[in-house]
């Protein structure tokens, strides 16, 4: 099904706040998030789904031409493993590691 859908994401980790308009709260399953979603599922997907944390937000927009059921179900099933979110202690971890002790995070 590859190529009937597509999710793009744009993090605003910058900013303290969405704007998330209209959006609905809906059930978030990112540890210390709230996720607001924007947009229908019905027929074809057209969706921006904004998760609200602590400093910052993301912004996911999901969107199929295709109207197939199949498609659909199968794009809002993936959709939350697609992009995935790590603490700043095991980022901070993994940049030691990865660049053999040379890079450090921030601390702010």
């Amino acid at each position: 099904m590859h190529g009937r859908w597509r999710i793009r994401d744009a993090p605003s980790l910058a900013s303290g706040r969405c704007d998330i308009g209209d959006a609905s709260e809906v059930a978030a399953d990112v540890d210390g998030a709230r996720r607001f979603i924007r947009g229908t599922a019905a027929g074809r997907v057209d969706q921006t789904w904004y998760e609200v944390f602590r400093g910052g937000c993301t912004t996911k927009r999901l969107h199929s031409r295709d109207e197939r059921s199949q498609v659909t179900s199968e794009l809002l099933r993936r959709a939350p493993a697609i992009v995935g979110y790590v603490t700043r202690v095991e980022l901070a971890r993994e940049l030691k590691v990865r660049s053999n002790g040379r890079l450090r995070l921030d601390p702010r």
